[in-house]
């Protein structure tokens, strides 16, 4: 987004450049007139004055000469590289910012001269403020008494804080010297939890975590989690140290274990996975804003299925060394009832076994690669800023499937006056060869409210229909229990209004309504998992065409809902309740008006 913004922001200051130019002209000119009327007697005092202070000047001057080698002996026993950028330009003001609660000003200088967002402004008496844009011809200047100033914004982004509030003092007798008076409300670092949740896509959950971070004072994170749902059991445990290297790479260790389960209840797939795994990842920071990351992982995932598992899984394990774990048959007649009564099929006209389960198992190695860029101003429930994620998981040479997969994510804030709070929001994912438990799937809350979790997308008959349909294709025309398998394409995005709250206090944080409008799919650009035959509506049909014709990209694919909802941070986690207004839900699509869950899914 700011790529696509900036070129234009960058020429509507150019044009305006020369309006701040011929504003400021007067002020200008009557001061260069008040340079040109001056008496003799006045620049006698004024030579007087500057060569006191050049006295002064050339005093700090040697001090700064042997604080300067004092840091070089000091860079040398640290080893140490000294980065100094001497460059210095003389800009004037022309212009403040039309906000007149914000502390911006605007200069002469820009891009053209050299000046960078992030550079340091000084006035006769010290530090003033910090580049925050620059544009051709002119830059924004965000001064130190700002309230979003960088300085509150890094610390708050911490999360080791409640509250910062950062006053700048001059020094009485230094001036080249100023005092930043830093008032913090810590906040609890540390946190552990035993509770129970619910989510109407994995049911019951009980939890217990412990969490740090800043771990003995240091920084460092350090978390152990552990879940057990209706749908799954999650262990983790994940060490971080952000400060790894003195200039700022950061180094992370996780090893989990994932376990789903079937139930009948919640479960949108008939195939369960047991994963372990772990890995080592690094982060560098670019920039205040940008880091990248890189870490490889090692993954151990067994699959089983139920069943009523689908052709399509049925179809991908088959073809990747899975095996079949049980066959079963069913009667090509109508059941009759023996002397007891007791509804049996007759002698023969009992199926020939078939694979009704199957299993797999994957081993892969991982490289992970990520990019994210975040000028968010606090963690939870901001106001401002934006963020990208740009994620890519590769599967090496070595590992039993290969398979890449890319993922994006975006979201941005924008305050409009009397606490309303505009997001807008946005995923988009892809992948080649994907196995089908790494799929994208949509529907839910983080995709599409108002339709069932990971429910949209891709959907596919069950093996046992089938079988029964290749014998008697005219005794069941419809499969009653069509199974979501995701897609290889993801495409999502959505806007919030988030309303004030009628209370103050630390509420205001806690608590968060909004009105939003979302949309998402998932397709399958590449249909190269089906395999055979399918009989849809007692039609028989290719199953890679069906693919082609019913899950392919398609913008008129897409489902759109509007509604309402709020969120709220409690003590076992949020709290979310939404209710949804599907726009264009089609047949078979599975719609859930009334959403909610509360505490920490994994």
């Amino acid at each position: 987004m700011p790529y696509v913004i900036q070129p234009a922001r960058d020429v509507l200051y150019a044009a305006y450049n020369p309006i701040y130019a011929l504003a400021s002209y007067p002020v200008l000119s009557r001061e260069w007139l008040n340079q040109q009327t001056k008496s003799e007697t006045q620049l006698r005092r004024e030579n007087t004055a500057m060569q006191a202070e050049l006295l002064q000047a050339q005093v700090r001057l040697q001090k700064l000469s042997e604080l300067s080698a004092e840091n070089t002996r000091l860079r040398g026993l640290l080893d140490t590289p000294l980065i100094i950028d001497g460059r210095m330009e003389i800009a004037e003001v022309i212009g403040t910012d039309a906000d007149p609660l914000r502390h911006i000003i605007i200069i002469n200088r820009g891009a053209m001269d050299h000046l960078k967002v992030g550079q340091t402004v000084l006035d006769d008496k010290g530090i003033m403020g910090q580049i925050i844009n620059v544009y051709p011809h002119s830059s924004r200047v965000m001064l130190l008494s700002d309230k979003e100033h960088s300085l509150s914004v890094r610390l708050e982004r911490t999360g080791f804080f409640k509250t910062v509030d950062i006053k700048p003092v001059r020094i009485p007798g230094s001036p080249d010297q100023i005092d930043l008076n830093v008032a913090v409300e810590e906040q609890h670092s540390g946190t552990s939890t035993l509770a129970v949740g619910f989510s109407q896509s994995g049911g019951v959950t009980f939890q217990a975590g412990l969490s740090q971070t800043n771990f003995l004072g240091t920084g460092n994170a350090v978390s152990i989690d552990l879940s057990r749902s209706q749908t799954q059991d999650y262990y983790n445990l994940s060490v971080t140290d952000p400060y790894f290297t003195i200039d700022g790479v950061r180094r992370g260790y996780n090893m989990y274990y994932r376990k789903t389960k079937l139930d009948e209840d919640y479960n949108v797939n008939n195939y369960v996975t047991d994963s372990l795994g772990g890995g080592i990842n690094f982060g560098y920071p670019i920039d205040e804003n940008q880091s990248i990351s890189a870490g490889l992982n090692i993954d151990q995932t067994e699959v089983t299925t139920g069943p009523y598992v689908s052709t399509y899984v049925r179809d991908y394990l088959l073809a990747h060394g899975g095996k079949t774990k049980s066959t079963s048959t069913y009667c090509m007649v109508d059941l009759v009832p023996d002397s007891e009564g007791v509804y049996v099929c007759p002698d023969g006209q009992t199926s020939a076994p078939y694979g009704s389960e199957f299993t797999g198992d994957f081993l892969t190695y991982n490289l992970n690669l990520g990019w994210s860029y975040n000028t968010l101003n606090r963690p939870v429930f901001p106001t401002s800023g934006m963020s990208h994620r740009v994620n890519g998981e590769i599967a090496l040479p070595g590992s039993d499937v290969e398979y890449q997969k890319l993922t994006y994510d975006a979201q941005a804030y924008f305050p409009l006056g009397k606490d309303f709070v505009l997001r807008g929001y946005g995923k988009l994912g892809y992948g080649n060869d994907l196995p089908f438990y790494k799929n994208f799937y949509a529907g839910g809350y983080g995709s599409v409210r108002g339709y069932d979790n990971s429910t949209l997308g891709p959907k596919y008959p069950g093996v046992e229909f089938q079988e029964r349909m290749n014998i008697d294709p005219l005794r069941n025309k419809q499969d009653p229990s069509f199974e979501e398998v995701g897609g290889n394409g993801l495409v999502q995005f959505g806007t919030e209004l988030a309303l004030p709250v009628p209370f103050k206090g630390d509420w205001t944080r806690q608590v968060r309504p909004v009105i939003f409008a979302e949309g998402a799919q998932v397709f399958d650009t590449q249909c190269d998992v089906p395999n055979g035959n399918l009989t849809i509506n007692g039609v028989d049909i290719d199953a890679k065409k069906y693919c082609k014709d019913n899950y392919g990209f398609d913008f008129g694919e897409m489902r759109y809902s509007v509604g309402v909802g709020f969120t709220w941070i409690t003590m076992i986690g949020p709290l979310s309740l939404s209710y949804a207004f599907p726009l264009n839900d089609k047949p078979g699509d599975e719609t859930k008006e009334i959403q909610f869950e509360i505490g920490r899914t994994f």
